[in-house]
């Protein structure tokens, strides 16, 4: 009889919580969502912690290891239509790690994006040509930045990478004509071509830790005028800052003898000097020549 007792109480209690599917109109979804993901959106912000509704539609293909081991996620546009793109962290109970190859290229309708904690790498010419895209928010995880990523992104002025950053590949961010400013994180390597075309970046501040920088990078950065190279760099590569007519103002961190033990396979192209940690180096270099001026 207590068994019987106890039962009809569970039932009743149970019947008398609150169903995920009774209320009506955003009050109903937003129960059905905490439900589902344990938040609660308004206007698609969690009221409990501040955590962005990722977007509807999205296409998620496996990735593996190099032992074809599965080991996440890689995301990529499917169906959405979303024009301001946030993307989740989990898919079928399972992580998320990286923007798809070529998952969002040539998609003029995108304005921004936001990629959470877990990423680790976006693949190559994931937002290529995705010319209204103004805005990137980049995971404190992401470790590199795959060959043309962002290229031909003309409407993107500014982007910052997280500490534990690693690598930017090839042309990552070529012909990002309005891009302005870069915050360089924890970067170790730049691959060739990466600013290449960018006509609006100004400034630059390498982290120490960065080793590289390739070939080309910032050729035809015509407006960048200032400039701060790290006492770790030991290569720049050919044309590195080629057509870089107003490169006015570089300092470089190590000293004098330590910049010309650097590996050069090409050239500075700036015609004023190169203040070192000791003095200065003045280094000259006329585009189609294979000389150095001292």
């Amino acid at each position: 009889m207590k068994k019987l007792v106890l039962i009809l109480t569970a039932i009743a209690l149970l019947m008398s919580l609150p169903s995920c599917d009774k209320g009506e109109g955003e009050n109903a979804e937003e129960i059905k969502e905490s439900a589902k993901e344990k938040h609660t959106y308004v206007e698609g912000i969690c009221t409990d912690c501040g955590a962005l509704k990722p977007s509807e539609g999205l296409e998620f293909k496996p990735v593996t290891d190099d032992n074809g081991d599965f080991i996440g996620y890689g995301v990529s546009v499917g169906s959405c239509t979303d024009t301001d793109l946030v993307f989740p962290t989990e898919h079928e109970g399972k992580p998320v790690i990286k923007v798809y190859y070529g998952g969002f290229e040539k998609l003029d309708t995108i304005t921004s994006v936001v990629i959470p904690e877990g990423y680790i790498s976006i693949d190559t010419g994931a937002f290529e040509n995705c010319t209204s895209l103004a805005s990137v928010t980049l995971p404190s995880t992401l470790e590199r930045i795959e060959n043309w990523s962002f290229k031909g992104c003309t409407s993107l002025k500014e982007i910052t990478l997280p500490e534990g950053f690693k690598t930017m590949g090839r042309g990552a961010f070529i012909n990002c004509t309005s891009l302005e400013k870069v915050n360089f994180g924890g970067l170790e390597t730049l691959e060739d071509e990466v600013f290449r075309g960018c006509t609006s970046l100004n400034s630059l501040v390498f982290p120490e830790g960065t080793t590289s920088i390739g070939g080309y990078a910032f050729d035809g950065c015509q407006n960048l005028y200032d400039m701060i190279l790290p006492k770790s760099l030991t290569f720049i590569g050919a044309g590195a800052f080629n057509d870089c007519y107003s490169l006015i103002n570089c300092k470089y961190s190590g000293t004098t003898a330590e910049f010309e033990a650097m590996e050069f396979g090409g050239a500075l192209n700036n015609e004023e000097p190169i203040i070192t940690s000791d003095g200065y180096i003045k280094r000259l270099y006329y585009k189609g020549s294979d000389e150095w001026f001292f």
